[in-house]
């Protein structure tokens, strides 16, 4: 790479050969396995009752577990007390992630993470961390170049891009002039609304589209909220306020989903071809194929949310789930911008989305 100052020739070098082929970070660490968990709804004037009763509330709350998931291996347990305990259950889900989700029992599930893992666990750092002398020993301005490429990254980071090549197109962004003559960057002006409930991350047990590289099964980064539809292990993080901004990395665009008894096409930046969908510059492309094909394009480093950004994730003909900028989906509602679009899960789990159009 070009060495030893930043201009205008080192920036567009590092963007272009090393941000857009490489991205902004890097997992150092990754840890792959499977999660079995259960959720249980109960009113506090019952949960109340229970204790009252002296009634080990988190010793049946496992035994509840382990019986929902068929697993009889838990040793002997108090039927009547058992009984007493899930009577006064509102509403109660289980799900896995990772391993076959159609096992028969936790423990035939067990046996089948480690050919089937997901991401339960990881660590991200800058792609600056991997320039050590190491790496590149016969490199005399190795550092000089590390310098280089941390500072751009920061101005990379802090504010839009730079003006290259008129900012490609009018989805881009518009360029402000410089303010005076001769040499000079000029920023792109960005008018990227992100509303609230635009979606990012996605895990459903077999992809895992991490939202500013938070797995949503574990957390959503700042500004996001957690949204779990554990009925079918589907897990999302959206945006709690509206916002003006760049793109989040890990906002979802696009939901493709093809196969038996499932449907869903909507695509990231008009662009489908269910064999072999490709994501737009800027996007990195998940998918998982089996009977079905599930397909979902991330933003990686794009400057604004192309058409196709998935927005609000309700129930067909129900409120259950986000809105987008306070419209329901599910009523088939959405903002100035956005189209009203289903997407099926499962066979009996159909979704009701805004996608942006422009």
């Amino acid at each position: 790479m070009p060495c030893c100052k930043v201009d205008a020739t080192t920036r567009e070098y590092i963007r272009n050969q090393l941000f857009e082929d490489y991205g902004l970070m890097y997992m150092p660490s990754i840890v792959l396995g499977g999660i079995a968990q259960q959720t249980i709804e109960m009113q506090w004037e019952k949960y109340s009752q229970l204790v009252s009763q002296g009634i080990n509330i988190n010793k049946e709350s496992q035994v509840n577990f382990f019986l929902t998931m068929n697993d009889n291996t838990q040793g002997t347990y108090n039927i009547q007390t058992q009984n007493t305990f899930s009577s006064q259950i509102t509403t109660q889900r289980a799900s896995t992630f990772g391993g076959n989700p159609y096992s028969s029992s936790i423990n035939e599930w067990a046996k089948t993470v480690s050919s089937n893992p997901d991401v339960i666990r990881f660590s991200l750092r800058n792609i600056t961390d991997l320039i050590t002398q190491a790496r590149f020993p016969n490199d005399i301005n190795l550092t000089q170049k590390k310098e280089l490429i941390e500072q751009v990254l920061a101005e990379y980071i802090a504010k839009p891009l730079e003006c290259i090549n008129d900012c490609t197109n009018a989805l881009q962004g518009t360029c402000k002039p410089p303010v005076s003559l001769g040499l000079g960057d000029s920023a792109v002006v960005s008018s990227n609304k992100i509303p609230a409930g635009t979606i990012c991350g996605y895990n459903d047990g077999k992809i895992m589209v991490p939202c500013f590289g938070q797995n949503p099964t574990v957390k959503c980064p700042q500004g996001y909220t957690v949204r779990r539809y554990i009925d079918i292990g589907l897990t999302v993080c959206f945006k709690s306020v509206t916002t003006m901004q760049k793109s989040t990395i890990g906002t979802i665009c696009g939901l493709v989903n093809v196969g038996p008894n499932v449907d869903g096409k909507i695509a990231c930046n008009y662009t489908f071809n269910h064999l072999q969908q490709t994501c737009p510059l800027g996007y990195q492309r998940f998918d998982y194929r089996s009977r079905a094909l599930i397909t979902v394009c991330m933003s990686a480093n794009s400057l604004v949310d192309l058409p196709g950004t998935i927005c609000g994730m309700q129930r067909l003909h129900l409120t259950d789930g986000p809105a987008c900028d306070g419209f329901n989906p599910g009523l088939q509602k959405c903002p100035d911008g956005y189209q009203y679009g289903t997407w099926r899960h499962s066979s009996s789990n159909q979704f009701s989305v805004c996608y942006k159009i422009s």
